[in-house]
This record gives C-alpha cells, structure tokens and sequence, in this order.
C-alpha cells in the first residue's frame, strides 16, 4: 500500500525520491516511466536507481532516453540513500540544471534588453526637458538683451533729431549730413534688435510678418546711400527709375535683405568696388 503523504519527495532541482513502502521491480518501474513521461508529454531524458534493502545502497537503473537523443547525455552522479526511508526509488534529471540554466539566460538578457530600453528612455526624456530649458533661458537672455537696447537707442534717436533740426547744423552740409547718418544708422540698429526679437518669436512659432505698402526705389536709394558710408576709396553706383514702384511686403525684412547682399558684396569684392 502507497503511503498517503509524502510519496514523492523533492530532494533537489532535478533529484527526486519516490516512497512506496513496497519492494520494486527495476524492469516493471522502467516501463512504467517511460508510460507516464509520455502521459504529462514531458522530453527530458532521466535516470533511476532502486534502493536495496539487504545493501543499504541504491542500485543503478538506466539512463532513459525520451524520443531521439537531441544532447550529450550527461555524467551520471552518485546518488545520495535517505534514511528515513525504506523502499523507495530515485529519479533524476541530469539535463533539467542546464535546461533551467539556459531559461534564466534568456529571461535575464529579456530584462537586460527591457532595462536598457527603460534607461534609454529616461534618458532621451532628460535630454529633451535639458535641450527645452536651455531654449528658454536662450530666448529669455535674447529678450532681456535687446529690450535693454532698445532704451540707448532711444536716446540717440532723440539726441539725432535735435541735432539734426539745429538751424547751425542745417546750414553746414557736412554736419547736416552726418547727422542724417546717424539718423538713418541708429534706426538701422534699432531695426535690427527688432529682427532679433523676431527670431526670438520665430522659435515659439508665433512670428507675424507686418506688410505694408512702400516705394521699392525710395526704400533701395536709402539702404544703398547708408552702403556708402562703410566705403571708402571704392564708389558705389546705381540706376533706378523715378517712378514710384509699390509693393507689399515686409518692410523691416526686405531691408535686412537688401542690406546683406550690399553688405557682402562690399566686404568680399576683391577689387575696390
């Protein structure tokens, strides 16, 4: 009669004692085995020993094979007796450590994988938090910078204008001359901190372009008489029509347009222009 506790007994990972209170036939054991590895359709290949009563040591069965051998069979070890019982077998699964072994390497490279991926993640999230914060102290050190120009450039335009209406100034030609220079040179400046807040709108993405209509020839004979002054033995000459010729667009931009072409061309001709 089979026990009714403890009929099976785990020993270790792979290492199990079967308790029956009964002796055991090797041949009939062997048979019964094979019958219920293929019942729980379980292919790991396994080992048994019966214990003997008369040598108080197991004997050795066989070394089973489920289906076709697919690995090397392993070393069979000496398997330990157990005291506290008397007719029993033992069954082991020599493959089953390194079948456990190579499903632990495998769910922990899966988490290595998951874990660098969460990593990866994190880090991408604080490079782009990093990139936006330093965006905003940019632009807010470009506000500060320009608003805190826009209070000298007040002043020489005030400073210009007087000058420029002083009845002494206005008869000397030279004198009335530069002072419209720096009339025309401070507005210049003045519109330029206005592009620089404009770059500044442009990156929150609320730049507005201002068209307005004005005279295309006045507006070229201007930016190109204010080309004149950076030349100095060079001349700079031009042909544009009397006519008046309209258009609409952004007055501030079209002049910084301009401008830069005049500027670049004078700063890089290679002969006095």
């Amino acid at each position: 009669e089979l026990p009714k506790t403890k009929l099976i007994q785990r020993q270790s990972s792979n290492y199990y004692a079967v308790n029956v209170n009964s002796p055991i036939n090797a041949s009939v054991l062997e048979d019964f085995l094979y019958q219920e590895m293929n019942n729980h359709g379980l292919s790991t290949n396994f080992e048994y020993a019966v214990y003997d009563c008369f040598s108080k040591d197991l004997i050795y069965g066989n070394y089973c094979e489920m289906g076709e051998q697919t690995e090397k069979q392993a070393e069979s070890e000496e398997l330990p007796t157990l005291d506290n019982l008397e007719y029993y077998f033992v069954v082991r699964f020599p493959s089953r450590e390194s079948f456990l072994l190579s499903n632990m390497n495998m769910t922990l490279a899966f988490a290595a994988i998951a874990i660098c991926s969460v990593l990866f993640f994190l880090y991408s999230i604080w490079v782009i938090v990093k990139q936006k914060r330093l965006s905003e102290l940019q632009r807010d050190f470009i506000n500060n910078m320009t608003h805190e120009f826009k209070t000298p450039i007040s002043s020489i335009k005030i400073a210009a204008d007087v000058l420029a209406k002083d009845p002494m100034v206005q008869d000397n030609i030279r004198l009335s001359n530069y002072s419209n220079i720096i009339i025309d040179q401070n507005q210049r400046l003045n519109d330029q901190v206005e592009k620089v807040l404009n770059v500044a709108r442009l990156e929150k993405d609320n730049l507005e372009l201002k068209k307005e209509e004005f005279d295309l020839t006045v507006e070229l004979r201007n930016i190109i008489e204010n080309e004149k002054i950076k030349l100095k033995d060079g001349q700079l000459t031009y042909d544009l029509v009397d006519d008046p010729e309209l258009i609409n667009a952004d007055k501030l931009h079209f002049t910084n347009v301009i401008s830069n072409i005049l500027d670049n061309a004078v700063k890089y001709s290679k002969n006095k222009p």
